[in-house]
């Protein structure tokens, strides 16, 4: 991977994950010049939805948070994140997965729950499909030394698929 300070927001999104776990979850999202081996087609125009200009970069909730985009340096995920688990939560989401092995199949099944009266008169869910301890290249691997396995950068949160589509 080209991205020579995306380590940098692996690093900070990994101190967020255990800051909170269970309650905060990462879809690393490869996309543009840099990361082509691990691009999807759903990439550009998610960057596009976050007013991305620079890497690496962060979202939380989709929320804007300042500047009129959703996205942020990833230094501030940290303290972002606890902007965000001081609210309330409009809806609690849970979700299982089971994979047949023999016959690949993959059925996900998603449930909402609204404590009260949920925001807005609709709601957009996604579902994603993420990949974790892929080995590979990582330009910049020297900023997150912990992620090294045998001399290879271990990429975590890969987005693969939106199983609902963008």
């Amino acid at each position: 991977m080209g991205c020579q300070y995306c380590p940098l927001g692996h690093k900070a999104t990994d101190y967020t994950l255990k800051a909170f776990p269970g309650r905060a979850f990462a879809i690393n999202i490869h996309q543009g010049v840099f990361a082509t081996q691990y691009a999807t087609q759903w990439g550009n125009a998610l960057a596009a939805q976050a007013g991305v200009t620079g890497y690496p970069s962060a979202t939380l909730n989709r929320h804007v948070f300042e500047g009129g985009n959703i996205h942020i340096d990833p230094g501030q995920s940290y303290a972002c994140a606890m902007q965000e688990m001081a609210k309330e939560a409009p809806v609690n989401v849970a979700a299982t997965v089971d994979i047949n092995p023999v016959s690949r199949l993959m059925v996900v099944k998603v449930e909402a729950y609204y404590p009260g009266n949920g925001p807005g008169n609709y709601n957009l869910l996604n579902v994603a499909l993420v990949l974790n301890n892929v080995l590979g290249t990582q330009m910049g691997s020297s900023y997150y030394p912990e992620n090294m396995v045998g001399g290879q950068y271990r990429h975590m949160h890969i987005l693969r698929h939106l199983l609902t589509g963008q």
